[in-house]
């Protein structure tokens, strides 16, 4: 094996780990926030934590998808992972954020209105 080949390597294996302890830290996120935003009403504080944590787990979820177009498919098929599967957890904690802490503009906001209850808000 040449040189090359073995750094390639190393890349690709620390990319792998740094998305594993991403995970599970996504893991914990969703266990904390269960206990403190879904099975009782969240306090301010609370709503400050997630919102922060959202967004830091954002930016290394980010920081992964840009990274992981250095390698293919194929390069990280050893380790399980598929870069859609990586595009659709980052999706999933987007997704999160605008439910919690996004705004919605009033035209948005009669829209759903009118679908959910039928009429105005």
């Amino acid at each position: 094996m040449r040189i090359e080949e073995v750094q390639e390597q190393e890349k690709q294996e620390q990319f792998a780990a740094t998305l594993f302890q991403w995970d599970l830290v996504i893991r914990f996120f969703r266990r904390v926030e269960k206990t403190h935003m879904l099975d009782r009403e969240p306090t301010q504080q609370d709503l400050q934590y997630h919102k922060a944590f959202l967004n830091a787990l954002l930016s290394v979820g980010q920081f992964l998808t840009i990274s992981a177009e250095k390698f293919s498919n194929e390069d990280l098929k050893p380790f399980r992972i598929r870069k859609e599967d990586l595009l659709a957890y980052l999706r999933e904690l987007e997704h999160a954020y605008s439910e919690w802490h996004g705004e919605l503009s009033d035209a948005r906001r009669q829209d759903l209105s009118q679908k959910i209850f039928g009429g105005a808000s």
